[in-house]
């Protein structure tokens, strides 16, 4: 929803066609006989909660391991295809530096992107 409220100024057209609206509560349900299906790429995924949990760390200056990371993360990507290892730690390669210690911080840039 956050990337396509960037697109999108008005996204009622869109929710009007995938959901039911409920004047009475002001609120979208999922229209009857139908199924939420999720189509984020789980790297997107991946780097979402990698950046949010990371920076949430180096504001507390501490700097997660690799196993503290995938541990942190594979709770909140249940819903959806789970990664491997392997793909969790070739995004992490590209949104964070390895330290000396095998701990890691992101990389210092002016901004960091999902897309």
């Amino acid at each position: 929803m956050d990337i396509l409220s960037k697109e999108y100024r008005d996204l009622t057209p869109i929710l009007s066609t995938h959901f039911n609206y409920d004047n009475s509560s002001q609120k979208f349900h999922i229209k009857q006989n139908s199924s939420f299906k999720s189509h984020i790429d789980v790297r997107l995924r991946v780097k979402y909660f990698i950046i949010s949990y990371m920076k949430r760390k180096a504001y507390q200056d501490i700097y997660p391991t690799f196993d503290e990371i995938v541990l942190h993360i594979m709770p909140l990507l249940k819903n959806g295809i789970t990664p491997e290892e392997q793909t969790i730690l070739n995004v992490l390669e590209t949104i964070a530096m390895r330290m000396h210690s095998g701990h890691w911080k992101l990389q210092m840039r002016t901004q960091l992107s999902l897309l």
